[in-house]
């Protein structure tokens, strides 16, 4: 409570909730007992953070960070503070408060993240203790946002910030606002039975990949910090039984908004798959009734995203004009963001509605994956069994979590239903115009043919790539240098011919016969395929469970299955089966052939390219070899790679951890990899077996 007050936070009886029963028509709120309610607030008090060093915080409220939180001004927040895990009712935010770390100590920072909410300026011992949450900086308050979730299909009622929470929000007139959020700093009233922690692996992917993905040009959440600690929780790393104590850690995230699709289904009516509510739900209805009345939680969650960051100010406050603008609005972005990732063979791993921000920034890193070969079924889940998220559904996926949020939209009277789903309606359309546009980026292309002819030469790339299982990121640099092969020799060919003529010709031909060899040094062997096309389950477990499906496909349930389920695993086996079928030689001669077949095609569609009226030689060529290299990275965070980190940090070692992340912070070339030098470090950078086969278990 002093705590509270030092900060300037009003200070009702913040714990006056705690052992008292709430009841409410259709829903039974569990209160803590008596007992409970003191162990708990013991807990707090030992935990809490503390102004240990009033001077040294006194600085830092002089030069550090200006906090200005909207959200909590806007939005409603709860009259009762932290207490335990419960369902939260009537309220955006419940006020919370981190619990402390022993020996907290910075692991890697990104300055440019840090300048975003005003702490660029602080040391690395100063870093540690804020940024764990062991201090709070004068001015946050620190709390945690309600949200339900559709997982895995399913509606899973209200989860919430149960590792997560708000500090506040920073505001400066030449960088915007951006909110402050801990990861791992502890429970919440959403931890439900965790204990709100996160360790040191987990974190490493997470702060890693934040900030690799900004720096890829894709929209982000940003990782300021990753502190760890001599704090430990046990976890099972592998799920088998064998737990052990593991450091904690926290990551220091920073966001426009952690405002997500499930924030607005915290009014949803019970769903009749699971029976699972939104915590605010007033009808008790399936997903299909309509409401009884509007629902102003989720109203007024509407007007403070379409107002302070998308900018429509011009419809009413609660109106369907708003709230249409608003899901247009997510619809474009959130398929822009979706062909990004497509195009840079970025795999979410989890994309439930929980973990779909609705800024459309990527958000929730945890088992994500960047494609190292190509597969078109990579899924980084372990417990994706289903393949619901797997690279060649993750459109699907998407598009399917865009229509829930615009039935959760209608359900809370925010929107006419049949508005909501002819706005939805219109994903997939934005989706593939935008993933046409991304990969004519990456092969050097505009748009001078049909979409349509466009759109067949890339799905042919995608079949060639998943048929030899080549690297993604290094088969689009291996191409680079054919734009401007075919170019000149198109070019000298009309102007000068004869001898100069056909030395462009042989150029051209000289530099496919270079990007065929190098497509072939970055495929796999047979061996190294049928690793990567092994199914999750057992072969033998594969074809019993599709004798059952043909026999007594109402079995499947007994066993915890569906038909998703044993449909993406009988697509696995057959895709290993084949690679069975083939000798070594024979699937390098069949990938070999289908790469010549493809270039083919892409160097002759290369030669309708042409330059623009009045422009001078080459310059059209120059702006598309300039799109080429800002689209095509030298460097992703491949999972090899992060393993090595993870593992060094684990003992102490932070500097693989810093290189990756000074690696990740330049990924793109300003041009293909024209000399053989530079193809060679490019060639290192691919796994070993061993790290194959480390990775895939």
């Amino acid at each position: 409570h002093r705590g509270l007050r030092a900060q300037g936070v009003a200070s009702r009886a913040t714990c006056s909730g705690l052992g008292r029963s709430r009841m409410k028509p259709g829903r039974l709120v569990v209160a803590a007992s008596l007992v409970g309610a003191a162990s708990y607030l013991v807990s707090v008090a030992n935990a809490a953070p503390r102004f240990d060093n009033a001077c040294l915080m006194s600085g830092v409220a002089s030069t550090g960070p200006r906090f200005d939180n909207a959200a909590l001004r806007t939005l409603r927040v709860s009259a009762d503070f932290h207490g335990p895990a419960r369902q939260i009712i009537g309220s955006h935010f419940v006020r919370t408060r981190p619990h402390s770390l022993s020996a907290p100590q910075v692991v890697a920072s990104s300055p440019a993240a840090l300048e975003l909410v005003g702490l660029a300026n602080l040391d690395e011992e100063m870093l540690a203790r804020v940024l764990s949450g062991n201090e709070l900086l004068p001015g946050s308050e620190p709390a945690a946002h309600c949200y339900c979730g559709h997982q895995f299909g399913a509606f899973a009622g209200q989860l919430g910030d149960g590792a997560a929470m708000y500090l506040g929000e920073v505001f400066s007139p030449t960088l915007g606002r951006w909110e402050l959020q801990l990861k791992g700093a502890g429970p919440t009233p959403f931890s439900r039975s965790s204990d709100g922690r996160k360790v040191l692996r987990s974190s490493v992917r997470e702060f890693l990949a934040s900030e690799a993905v900004h720096c890829l040009g894709v929209p982000t959440t940003r990782a300021a910090s990753l502190v760890t600690s001599a704090s430990t929780v046990v976890r099972d790393v592998r799920y088998d039984g064998n737990a052990r104590p593991e450091a904690c850690a926290v990551v220091a995230r920073v966001a426009r908004t952690f405002v997500r699709f499930g924030s607005f289904e915290i009014c949803r009516p019970t769903d009749p798959q699971t029976g699972r509510t939104g915590p605010n739900a007033r009808t008790a209805g399936g997903a299909g009734e309509s409401p009884a009345r509007s629902e102003p939680l989720v109203l007024e969650l509407v007007d403070y995203v379409a107002e302070s960051f998308l900018g429509l100010v011009d419809s009413a406050p609660g109106s369907q004009e708003r709230a249409l603008a608003l899901l247009e609005s997510v619809c474009a972005s959130t398929a822009e963001l979706l062909a990004r990732w497509q195009g840079l063979g970025f795999t979410h791993g989890v994309l439930n509605t929980d973990n779909m921000g609705i800024l459309s920034d990527t958000i929730d890193y945890g088992p994500y994956g960047f494609m190292g070969h190509f597969d078109k079924l990579f899924t980084p889940n372990s417990s994706d069994n289903s393949g619901r998220y797997c690279y060649d559904r993750q459109p699907a996926a998407v598009e399917w979590n865009v229509a829930k949020l615009g039935q959760t939209l209608a359900l809370a009277g925010a929107l006419d239903a049949a508005a909501a789903t002819a706005c939805t309606d219109s994903f997939r359309a934005a989706y593939e115009r935008a993933h046409l546009a991304i990969f004519r980026r990456k092969l050097g292309l505009t748009d001078v043919a049909s979409d349509a002819a466009d759109a067949q030469l890339v799905a042919g790339l995608l079949e060639t790539l998943d048929v030899s299982s080549a690297d993604m990121s290094l088969s689009f640099l291996a191409l680079g240098g054919l734009p401007r092969a075919v170019h000149k020799s198109a070019t000298t060919e009309g102007t000068a011919g004869g001898e100069n003529g056909a030395a462009a010709e042989g150029a051209a031909a000289a530099e496919v016969k270079r990007a065929l060899s190098r497509l072939a040094q970055v495929g796999t062997s047979r061996a190294r395929a049928a690793k990567i096309s092994a199914p999750s389950l057992p072969v033998q477990a594969i074809r019993q469970l599709a004798a059952i499906r043909a026999s007594e496909p109402a079995k499947l349930g007994m066993y915890g299955l569906d038909e998703e389920t044993v449909d993406f695993n009988l697509s696995r086996l057959s895709r290993l089966e084949e690679i069975a079928r083939l000798s070594d030689a024979g699937k390098l001669e069949r990938d070999a052939q289908a790469w010549r077949a493809w270039i083919d095609r892409y160097v002759a569609r290369l030669a309708l390219e042409g330059r623009e009226v009045g422009e001078a030689e080459g310059e059209a060529l120059l702006r598309r070899e300039a799109a080429m290299a800002r689209s095509n990275p030298a460097f992703v965070l491949r999972e090899h790679l992060l393993q090595a980190a993870i593992a060094q940090a684990e003992c102490g070692d932070f500097g693989g951890v810093r290189s990756l992340l000074a690696r990740a912070q330049a990924p793109y070339f300003p041009g293909p990899p024209s000399s053989d030098a530079q193809w060679a470090a490019l060639l290192e950078s691919l796994p070993s077996d061993d790290a194959l086969d480390f990775v895939l278990t």
